[in-house]
This record gives C-alpha cells, sequence and structure tokens, in this order.
C-alpha cells in the first residue's frame, strides 16, 4: 500500500490508497496546499466522492474547534481565523450530509466565538437548502440539539420552508424558551413559510394553530384565503389563545384586512383579555376612522371592567381624533388609578389641537403631581404642548 500526505487547509493528512488503477482514477494525488487552495482540492474531492477525504477533513475540523479553549491571544485568532475558512470551504463543496451537518452542531455547540458561528451561518446558506433535510432530524424536542437545529433552519431563511411543519410540532413541548426560538425561525423563514402555516391554522391540536396564527401575524403575509380562515379562527376557535393570535395576525395586514373588521369588533365581546387587546390593536391598525370601530370601543369602555383592557381602549380612541373620544378621555384624566389617568394623558397627546377642552383637567394634574414628578406630571406637560402646538 501507498501513503500519499498532504496539507489541506493548513491541515496536515496522511491516506492510506490501494495501488489499484481504479483507485487512483477515482482520487487525484492531494498536493500541497494553502487554505484558500485547500477550497479548490476539497471540491475536487467532492467531486470525486471521497469519502476518505471527507471525513478526514471533518474530523480535523472537530479537533481544531475542541482545541480552541487551549489557545490563547495571538494564537487564539489565528487559529480562529483558520478554522472558520475551513468551515466556509464546506459551503464551497457544496455537499450536504448527515455528518457535515452533524460536526457543524458539534463546533456550534462549542464555546465558540461570533466569528465561528458566522461561518457556520454562511456554509449552511451556501450549500442553498441541502442542510434542511438533516437539520431536520433533530426536530424532536427530547434531542438536546433540538433548539439548535431549529436557530440554524431560521439562520438558513427561506429555504427553510419545507421544515415549517416539523418546527411547529416542537410547540406540543410546552417549553417557554423553545416557543421563543420557533416564532424567531419562522419570522426569518419569512414568506415562504405562510402556506405551510396555513396548512396548519386547521390542525387538531391548538398549540399548533395558536403558533400557525401567530406566524403569519409575524411575517405580515398571506394571501385571501388564509384571511378568511382567521376570521373564522377569531369568531369560532375553543382556545382563547389562537382567537387571540388570529386577531393579531389579522392586524398584521393592516387595511389588506378590512373585511376582517365585523369580526374584530365581536372579539371585543369574549372574555379573554388577550383576544380583547389584540382586537383592539388590530382594529387600530386596520380601520380606526370608521365610525362603527370606534363606537365598539366606546360601547366596550362602557363596561369593561379590566384596566389593561381600559387603558389600551382609551389611548386607542386617541389615535382616532374623534370628537366621540372626549367624554372618555376627560373621565380617564379624572380617574384615581394612575394606569387609566396615564392612559387618558397619551391620548390627549395623539388627539392634538383637537383637546383643547381636556387642557384644564391636565393642568390639575400638572399642579396635583409638581412635587411628586414622575410620569404623570412629565406626560401632562407633554401633552397640553402637544395640544398648544
Amino acid at each position: 500500500m501507498a501513503i500519499e500526505t498532504g496539507n489541506i487547509g493548513n491541515i496536515d493528512t496522511k491516506f492510506v490508497i490501494a495501488p489499484t488503477d481504479e483507485r487512483k482514477a477515482d482520487m487525484p494525488a492531494v498536493v500541497q496546499s494553502d487554505a484558500r487552495d485547500a477550497g479548490l482540492l476539497a471540491k475536487e474531492m467532492g467531486e470525486h466522492k471521497s469519502n476518505l477525504f471527507q471525513n478526514r477533513f471533518l474530523d480535523n475540523l472537530l479537533k481544531e474547534a475542541k482545541g480552541l479553549k487551549y489557545k490563547k491571544g495571538d494564537e487564539l485568532n489565528k487559529c480562529t481565523k483558520k478554522l472558520c475558512m475551513e468551515i466556509e470551504q464546506l459551503g464551497e463543496i457544496g455537499i450536504a450530509d448527515e455528518k457535515i451537518i452533524s460536526v457543524l452542531m458539534d463546533i456550534y455547540n462549542k464555546e465558540t466565538t461570533t466569528e465561528i458561528e458566522k461561518s457556520i451561518g454562511k456554509t449552511l446558506k451556501k450549500l442553498d437548502g441541502k442542510a434542511v433535510p438533516y437539520l431536520v432530524k433533530y426536530l424532536n424536542f427530547k434531542n438536546p440539539k433540538c433548539y439548535l437545529a431549529t436557530y440554524l433552519l431560521g439562520d438558513i431563511g427561506a429555504k427553510s420552508a419545507p421544515a415549517v411543519p416539523q418546527i411547529l410540532k416542537l410547540t406540543l413541548a410546552g417549553n417557554r424558551d423553545l416557543d421563543v426560538r420557533i416564532r424567531l425561525t419562522l419570522k426569518d423563514i419569512g414568506g415562504s413559510a405562510s402556506p405551510y402555516l396555513k396548512k396548519h391554522l386547521k390542525n387538531n391540536e391548538w398549540q399548533i394553530r395558536a403558533m400557525a396564527a401567530e406566524g403569519l401575524g409575524n411575517i405580515g403575509k398571506y394571501d385571501a384565503e388564509t384571511l378568511g380562515i382567521l376570521r373564522k379562527l377569531l369568531v369560532t376557535d375553543n382556545n382563547p389563545n389562537v382567537r387571540a393570535n388570529a386577531a393579531y395576525a389579522l392586524g398584521s395586514r393592516k387595511e389588506k384586512a378590512v373585511s376582517a373588521v365585523p369580526e374584530l369588533i365581536m372579539a371585543l365581546e369574549h372574555k379573554d383579555q388577550e383576544v380583547k387587546e389584540n382586537s383592539l390593536v388590530a382594529l387600530a391598525n386596520i380601520a380606526i376612522k370608521r365610525e362603527d370601530v370606534i363606537s365598539a370601543i366606546i360601547k366596550l369602555l362602557g363596561k369593561e371592567k379590566n384596566l389593561k383592557v381600559r387603558s389600551l381602549a382609551i389611548n386607542i380612541l386617541g389615535e382616532s381624533k374623534s370628537l366621540c373620544a372626549l367624554p372618555f378621555i376627560e373621565q380617564a384624566l379624572k380617574s384615581d388609578k394612575h394606569e387609566i389617568i396615564i392612559a387618558g394623558i397619551v391620548a390627549s397627546g395623539k388627539m392634538g389641537k383637537l383637546a383643547k377642552p381636556l387642557i384644564p383637567y391636565l393642568e390639575k394634574l400638572v399642579d396635583k403631581y409638581k412635587n411628586k414628578s414622575g410620569w404623570i406630571y412629565e406626560g401632562a406637560k407633554d401633552a397640553i404642548e402637544l395640544i398648544k402646538k
């Protein structure tokens, strides 16, 4: 047997090669190379499907990553730069398989630097979606690398769309940290995730329906059919989380979701706080100037006892700039609840010149809180200035 040696990305290597014509034809001789040339050599090896080269190259990458914790100063910087170049060479090769993805995840899981993380991200993007099927295999909440795989799928972006169904299933784990990561990943995947999210609005599990609706809201892009499904969920779903997220998703489309105004007004009657809050925000985004919307918010204020919902409703009335809102903002300024007073102050400032009749009540607040400072005192003064402009 013959031993051919070389330098791949400045990594010393030794390959044991059987001296057969078939083997020699299958793999070119390894030559001395610097880190830049190693990328070309690696690509050539990839074209010749040399598993021997690939495995040795990956094993050395992992070994180098583990060795970084023993490096300091200039040596650490030099080794890190070299490792980054070698990681990015994998993207140049353009081959993705289970071992490549496993090695990249192992490196990422170590105490790596931002530079190494960026290089892994670049490599995954260069693979142009080829890594997605292998990352999907980690999407089991019992797998310790599940969170990382979810993150990396987001880093890849739009090409990760086929993984959306598996990503949504992770919500069944009931893990808050993982749920946050799922939201961010769906947003990073973007509009290409919308068809998959749309399909799962009808899923049997409420957690998946809720996450699908929230994902559509975060992306803000979906078709007319999806809008129709969201409208129906808002008033018929048996889970308040799904209803609240449907309202959020409708609000994200702003004026393009104007057909959903009747359902959003209806949702203000729901007993759940988040459903009412999200419906109020959606109405403010879609059609705050409409008389039926303003009337519905005023009606809500007439019976709503929850301070957060009342504060939000008062604030939104200020955005309407409707004269019908003045009596309710005045009532808020007279309240003994700080949360309601603050909402009244904010609404007064939003009303602008139309809020001149409210100046005396704002001046009373300035006088009452002048020795206490704080937000009410400063906010009331600012609101008066905005009204007088």
